[in-house]
């Protein structure tokens, strides 16, 4: 049996979405109030939405079997996008900005981290660093001063990730400086995603030099600790040693993205 393919170009149908603005789309909604933006945009056109970026649409997808289609069942039909190509020369060739063979060949080295046995032993982890949380939660609450909930939240996902990664916690002072840094250089990396002058994030601005010295603070801090534990072994298969040769070339691409979000 034989199919004939038409000759003539199909008009494929476009998903719903809003207009945007002339030539900046939705870029200024999104750089103002990226979640709640999303959300009403599912909540006003459902799973999936077509977004204006400037003159590139983007398509928000939110069913789970959608999810998987793109990233899982036919994976090697999309590509990462020119936001990631944006910023992969900040942050290096890794999970989040790769593509391709490269990309294949990294997952598949973190890819036992990921196991259920590994994320079942996680489960201590994430005890410990959410008590952590509640009882400096407890002394606000016994003085009655505010929280800024989107910091804690931030900050015990990162403490989350670093004992997972590196087997250990921070102090406290070190694990300020990391989080405040983070938020610097996530801050920085968002605001020059969400433009149409990707070029403007090379100049040599007073943000660019906060930028490169929070990036600098963070390369020495994880390089100090991958090297202290590759001086200490411990064993081969346990959450923390996963792929620490990858994670040393591309740790930003890998760690940041987790931590931030």
């Amino acid at each position: 049996m034989s199919t004939r393919w038409p000759t003539s170009r199909r008009t494929r149908p476009v998903p719903p979405g809003p207009r945007g603005y002339p030539w900046l789309g939705v870029l200024p909604q999104m750089r103002r109030d990226s979640l709640g933006f999303l959300s009403a945009m599912v909540r006003t056109y459902g799973d999936i939405v077509a977004l204006p970026f400037g003159p590139v649409r983007v398509y928000l997808l939110c069913h789970p079997e959608h999810v998987a289609y793109v990233l899982q069942d036919q994976a090697r039909n999309y590509g990462k996008s020119r936001f990631s190509a944006q910023v992969r020369p900040l942050l290096g060739q890794s999970l989040a900005t790769s593509d391709g063979a490269l990309w294949r060949t990294q997952r598949r080295l973190v890819q036992p981290a990921f196991h259920r046995e590994r994320l079942a032993a996680l489960a201590g982890t994430i005890i410990t660093a959410t008590q952590a949380m509640l009882a400096r939660w407890a002394a606000h609450a016994a003085a009655e001063t505010a929280l800024d909930m989107l910091a804690e939240m931030t900050r015990v996902t990162g403490e989350v990730i670093v004992r997972a990664l590196f087997g250990t916690a921070l102090p406290e002072a070190v694990g300020r400086t990391m989080f405040t840094d983070f938020t610097t250089v996530t801050g920085y990396l968002r605001t020059h995603m969400l433009t149409l002058t990707p070029w403007s994030a090379w100049l040599p601005t007073p943000g660019r030099r906060q930028f490169q010295a929070a990036l600098a603070r963070l390369d020495h801090l994880v390089g100090h600790h991958i090297q202290a534990r590759r001086q200490q072994g411990g064993p081969p298969r346990s959450p923390g040693a996963a792929a620490d040769g990858a994670r040393s070339r591309h740790w930003r691409g890998d760690v940041r993205p987790a931590t931030a979000g």
